[in-house]
Order: structure tokens, then C-alpha cells, then sequence
């Protein structure tokens, strides 16, 4: 049987453990073929979308095959190393943005 002192140490190192960690947001700003501009914040599993007139979006990471895709009832945002796409129900024509340098 474990002392109190260890089961609290075993306690302590399992939740440090198994927990999920927070990240720090990080930010990208993409620059599409046809103009337009959108800023994307990510923390964890979660892809803030913001373009520049204001219009935002937030999306859930989903499981894909192609880069990282984020998803919602109206959005989708694919990043896939310097490339994005970004379909919304008032916007495709987002397929051709790249990573804006910084």
C-alpha cells in the first residue's frame, strides 16, 4: 500500500501526465491570388479565422489526409505547410492563398 505522501506524488505525475497541455496561440496571416487576406489563430484544436472588413469564423480541427483541416456548420479551412484553402457559405473563391511573409 502506498504512504499518503506517494499517492499523492503518483497523483500529481498521472494528471501532469495525461492532461492536455494548453499551447500558446499562434498566429498566420495568408495572402490569396485574388486579393483577400485572412488571419488564422491556432490554439490547440481550434482555427480563429478573421478576415480583414471583420467577417470570422471559428473552426474545429477534423481528422484529413491532405495538411490540417479545420471545420464548422458554415467553413472549412485547409493548411497544408505555406498553402491554405478556405470555402465558406459566402465564399470559394479562397482555394490559391499562400503564407504571407512575416
Amino acid at each position: 500500500m502506498l504512504s499518503d505522501s506517494a499517492g499523492w506524488l503518483l497523483a500529481i505525475s498521472l494528471a501532469v501526465h495525461y492532461l492536455p497541455i494548453a499551447h500558446e496561440p499562434r498566429s498566420r496571416t495568408f495572402g490569396c491570388k485574388n486579393g483577400t487576406t485572412f488571419e488564422v489563430v491556432l490554439r490547440n484544436e481550434i482555427a480563429d479565422v478573421t478576415f480583414s472588413h471583420g467577417e470570422q469564423y471559428h473552426l474545429r480541427l477534423k481528422a484529413s489526409s491532405i495538411g490540417q483541416r479545420f471545420v464548422s456548420s458554415d467553413a472549412t479551412l485547409i493548411i497544408d505547410g505555406r498553402f491554405a484553402a478556405f470555402v465558406s457559405n459566402t465564399r470559394s473563391d479562397l482555394s490559391q492563398c499562400r503564407l504571407a511573409a512575416s
